[in-house]
């Protein structure tokens, strides 16, 4: 399983869990909070797929965030 984090001091909670429920349709995916500031989301997918799908993911919480605005 593949991890990557965002600071929620940059991206609201309530945007990654939105893309998380959406994103899991593509890939199992898993997100954990940690006392920092920080989600750890935790994808199930080989290497090459990975970059795509967190590259993605990331763009699409951008979006969710860009609504606010």
């Amino acid at each position: 399983m593949q991890f990557f984090r965002l600071n929620l001091k940059i991206y609201n909670l309530k945007d990654i869990k939105k893309a998380v429920e959406d994103y899991r349709n593509l890939v199992e995916i898993r997100y954990n909070l940690e006392e920092n500031n920080t989600v750890i989301l935790k994808l199930n997918c080989n290497e090459e797929d990975f970059e795509i799908i967190k590259n993605e993911f990331c763009n699409y919480v951008i979006g969710l965030v860009g609504k606010h605005i």
